[in-house]
């Protein structure tokens, strides 16, 4: 893991989430469920289709792409030099454009492809600043707290990243091994069919990449594979998470009194477990944290 790793992550959760402290779970979202409507998807304007003297307009592609379609139903598997077309994302090129199956035995459309191989894939977001910024972070971002605390009625958990629970390196079921950080860029990313071999590579370039607009967020995540395999009570997605992994738990201003005292209760059992409630400071846009326990 990158020395650059904060010390802690912080999960914000709604008000409904008050049962985290019944038994702590964090879920691996299906990409599908996710807020941004981009998630997973190459830019549209122009495909690396460099085989054939490339880029191309979405328009060229088009052309070039029926002709590939016509020769794949001449020459189905091995008659097709197809190693360096463009394939397709949701939303991104025509959806026939192909590609070999992983097997090699068979040829697929790039779009059918990688829905196929986002459906099995699980997102856990978090939230973090720079190194040495953590507190900071957690008082001047009052927008994340407005939007994923329920407008301050949930809480957020600091979360150490070392713990591990986050290390996967060695589990061929994680697409990234560990947790990595979400760039933010201004246009989304032109795919390369080039890339497409090294599957990691490939597939972490569209899931740790968002628009700038989501920079606020300052976004970490550990992605997997085969989600499905992940159930807590049939919940698909969940794991249980270590209560060691914990480190501090953060109430929101608008939290009701029953649920700071649940907070407060569950935390009591493990001293290594500091709270604190979110109060506004008296003459700044941001927060000043009250320490509880």
């Amino acid at each position: 893991m990158s020395d650059l790793m904060p010390t802690v992550l912080y999960k914000f959760f709604p008000e409904a989430r008050y049962d985290f402290f019944d038994n702590p779970k964090l879920r691996f979202s299906p990409l599908k469920t996710l807020n941004d409507p981009f998630e997973g998807q190459n830019s549209l304007d122009a495909y690396d289709t460099s085989y054939f003297g490339g880029p191309y307009t979405a328009e060229e592609a088009e052309i070039i792409n029926e002709s590939i379609r016509e020769k794949a139903k001449e020459f189905p598997i091995d008659g097709l030099d197809i190693d360096r077309i463009a394939i397709a994302v949701p939303g991104g090129l025509p959806p026939n454009t192909y590609i070999r199956s992983e097997d090699g035995k068979r040829l697929q459309s790039g779009s059918t492809y990688v829905e196929e191989y986002y459906e099995n894939i699980g997102v856990l977001s978090l939230s973090g600043p720079e190194k040495d910024k953590e507190e900071e972070f957690l008082k001047k971002n009052i927008l994340i707290w407005s939007h994923y605390a329920e407008s301050h009625k949930g809480f957020a958990v600091g979360i150490n990243p070392k713990h591990q629970f986050f290390d996967r390196s060695t589990q061929n079921k994680w697409v990234v091994g560990n947790i990595a950080k979400v760039s933010y860029v201004e246009k989304r990313p032109l795919i390369r069919f080039e890339d497409m071999p090294k599957k990691e590579e490939f597939f972490t370039k569209l899931l740790l990449t968002k628009g700038n607009l989501w920079e606020y967020e300052s976004e970490y995540r550990l992605i997997i594979d085969c989600v499905k395999a992940f159930n807590v009570n049939n919940c698909i997605g969940l794991q249980e998470l270590p209560v060691e992994a914990i480190t501090s738990v953060y109430i929101g201003m608008n939290a009701t009194k029953e649920n700071e005292e649940k907070v407060k209760t569950f935390c009591k059992q493990y001293p290594f477990i500091t709270v604190y409630k979110m109060h506004p400071h008296r003459t700044e846009y941001e927060w000043e944290m009250c320490k509880l326990s």
